[in-house]
């Protein structure tokens, strides 16, 4: 398995970013080889850990933020 291709693939694979060709290419991979697929099983949790996380500014960023708004907004 060469990992230098088969990561920055997988990773498009996982995300929906790849075209017709590239998709074929990394489900042939995942078919052929186990050890593939189990970089992408891997790289899929971290996909799916990555967009469950949510950050999210305190209340006082927030509150500095419309304060600075409505400064500018007055002139």
């Amino acid at each position: 398995m060469n990992l230098d291709f088969t990561r920055p693939l997988l990773l498009l694979y996982a995300y929906n970013e790849t075209d017709l060709s590239g998709s074929d290419t990394a489900q042939r991979m995942l078919d052929g080889d186990p050890l593939v697929a189990a970089e992408y099983a891997e790289l899929n949790n971290q996909v799916t850990d990555l967009d469950a996380f949510r950050a999210e500014p305190s209340d006082e960023v927030v509150q500095r933020i419309l304060a600075f708004a409505a400064e500018n907004e007055r002139g």
